[in-house]
């Protein structure tokens, strides 16, 4: 005879967590039967879907029923996904190498990262690092310019000084154009 096992007063009324259902499944003995009643249980996440999934086909006597329509679809779309083939997508995204942490915090910083991408949409290569300032102190970023700044880099200077919370000292123009440049943070 199949014990039956009413989910919804196990999980409750959603079930979104893998891990409970691992654990659950731990629970069951393989010399039983057991009928998993759906009935009360509203939502499920896809990944718990894979792992009743994984549990009704691991070789336990478990079987499942009253599925609300949206557990069944959820269900569903795992088991399609089963025997699906995998078509991976490849990226081109740009892999970033850091040698040590601080390239990895100058990366990081969404300061560092918003001054290099300004730069690199007029096709610009610089590299930008951060100098840690003192608790309550202003961050600079020392903004370096492979092959030397032109009016371009000027015109992106001044626009991230304008809408960026950024400023250079006096003379950064001349800075840009001898191929480096330091921009500060405002307070």
């Amino acid at each position: 005879m199949k014990q039956i096992i009413k989910l919804s007063e196990r999980f409750g009324a959603r079930i979104h967590i893998r891990a409970q259902v691992v654990s659950f499944a731990k629970t069951l003995e393989p010399n039983n039967s057991y009928l998993l009643d759906f009935s009360g249980i509203e939502t499920v996440s896809r990944s718990v879907a894979d792992e009743f999934y994984t549990l009704v086909h691991s070789g336990k006597n478990v079987e499942i029923y009253n599925m609300s329509d949206f557990v069944r679809k959820m269900y569903d779309a795992v088991t399609y996904g089963r025997f699906m083939p995998r078509n991976l997508q490849y990226s081109f995204d740009e892999i970033i190498e850091c040698p040590d942490m601080e390239t990895l915090r100058n990366y990081l910083n969404p300061n560092s990262q918003t001054i290099s991408n300004a730069f690199k949409a007029i096709g610009w290569n610089v590299s930008v690092t951060r100098e840690n300032p003192a608790p309550g102190k202003q961050g600079s970023y020392h903004i370096k310019f492979h092959g030397g700044g032109d009016d371009r880099c000027v015109e992106v200077a001044q626009k991230l000084q304008d809408t960026c919370g950024f400023y250079c000292n006096n003379d950064w123009r001349s800075q840009i154009y001898s191929g480096e440049l330091e921009m500060i943070d405002r307070l």
